[in-house]
């Protein structure tokens, strides 16, 4: 079925899909903080160490890294003088700036242990499968 033409048509702009899926996943992180702030009060937990693991769709592994890096700054570092994401957004030729902060956090080594802790274990089966995001297209 054919959508009426007054809805805008979908594109594909690869420059704004990599800080957009990250924005969603700082929003869906932010919201979970939000709805369960009594949660994390009683038991006197942060957020990142409440969870077990971090399962996300993946429409490739390095975007999960990124994601991971960016829970990171959000909630361990508490950093707020940072390229945002709104800003690159906006203008998406920022992004290669903001991957690089990410970049930075992921060789930590405490990153690194938090990230195959929490996050690892949600890829073992990507190189099976394959990039979905390209494959959509």
């Amino acid at each position: 079925r054919v959508p009426p033409t007054s809805y805008p048509f979908p594109q594909v702009n690869g420059e704004l899909t990599k800080p957009a899926f990250l924005e969603c996943q700082k929003k869906a992180l932010e919201d979970w903080k939000k709805k369960n702030r009594k949660f994390l009060k009683k038991f006197k937990k942060d957020l990142l160490e409440t969870f077990d693991f971090f399962i996300m769709h993946t429409p490739f592994p390095k975007i999960v890294e990124w994601t991971a890096a960016l829970f990171w700054r959000h909630e361990e570092l508490k950093q707020k003088d940072h390229l945002t994401l709104a800003q690159c957004l906006k203008k998406p030729g920022l992004f290669s700036e903001y991957k690089k902060e990410l970049d930075k956090i992921r060789e930590r080594p405490e990153f690194q242990k938090f990230f195959k802790e929490k996050f690892s274990a949600g890829l073992k089966y990507n190189p099976y499968i394959g990039n979905s995001y390209t494959s959509s297209i």
